[in-house]
């Protein structure tokens, strides 16, 4: 879905401020 590559792609962007908050939310949210 469109939606997922967006969230992907601020995730990989926010990496360094929140190195696996954001990883495990997405997990949480698949």
């Amino acid at each position: 879905m469109d939606w997922e590559k967006q969230v992907v792609r601020r995730t990989m962007q926010g990496a360094g401020e929140f190195p696996g908050v954001q990883l495990q939310i997405l997990l949480r949210r698949l």
